[in-house]
């Protein structure tokens, strides 16, 4: 009897150990496999260059949005004020001859920029007369052409003549004799020229700007007229009682 109860106590302390002995390892394996899931989890798929850039290609591109365009038009006849490039003599100045303007001042249209100052203008010779003995002076008409500006052609109306001032006084020989200046146009002089015909051009929707509307005014009350009839006030009725 002896023998078999130590027998039986050995057989259940080798079960409970081998019971822990599992209970460890099964602890051990799922602290493990904890451990390894948020690298998993963290870790990138991989995917193929080519199905990665066909994947990129699919996704369709945002258009940019344009901004909403307004037409308007530049009447004919706006100022249009120019001073020249450089200085400009009929002294060495054949008829024909193409010179370059720049704008003075900025053109609007109702509060809209559409020719801005600096743009380049053209004019072109179409006379010229040259100082002469006798006091006569020289002289230049300069017709204006075109001004460019914002990718646009503006043709342009109008004549400047620039005429030489004053005579000079010399003697050759033992004579006197006199002649007349040369005309002569410098930088910061500035001519008036005029749009020739209306042009149309676009520009944003948000640069026009908005016009306040103009205020109604009443309608004017003539003297003596009769007053509007003011409706009474409604009293209540009393019931009459039955």
């Amino acid at each position: 009897m002896g023998q078999l109860a130590d027998t039986a106590a050995r057989g259940s302390e080798s079960r409970t150990g081998v019971g822990i002995m599992t209970s460890a390892i099964t602890l051990a394996a799922f602290a493990a496999a904890q451990a390894a899931a948020p690298q998993a989890a963290a870790s990138p798929k991989w995917v193929p260059l080519q199905q990665a850039q066909t994947q990129q290609a699919a996704i369709p591109a945002t258009a940019p949005v344009a901004p909403a365009m307004v037409t308007r038009v530049l009447p004919a006849g706006t100022l249009v004020s120019l001073t020249p490039t450089q200085e400009i003599t009929s002294k060495h100045l054949p008829e024909g001859a193409q010179l370059d303007f720049i704008v003075v001042n900025d053109v609007t249209d109702n509060g809209v920029l559409v020719i801005p100052r600096g743009s380049k203008a053209i004019g072109v010779v179409t006379m010229k007369t040259g100082r002469a003995i006798g006091g006569k002076s020289g002289k230049f008409d300069v017709t204006f052409e075109s001004v460019s500006a914002n990718g646009l052609l503006f043709p342009l109306s109008g004549v400047h003549r620039q005429e030489g001032k004053g005579n000079t006084v010399g003697a050759l020989f033992g004579s006197i004799w006199i002649s007349g200046r040369s005309a002569v146009m410098l930088p910061g002089q500035v001519v008036t020229a005029f749009t020739k015909v209306p042009v149309a051009y676009s520009v944003p929707a948000s640069a026009v700007p908005v016009m306040a509307s103009a205020p109604v005014a009443a309608a004017p009350v003539q003297a003596g007229a009769p007053a509007a009839p003011v409706p009474a006030s409604v009293q209540p009725v009393a019931a009459t009682p039955n």
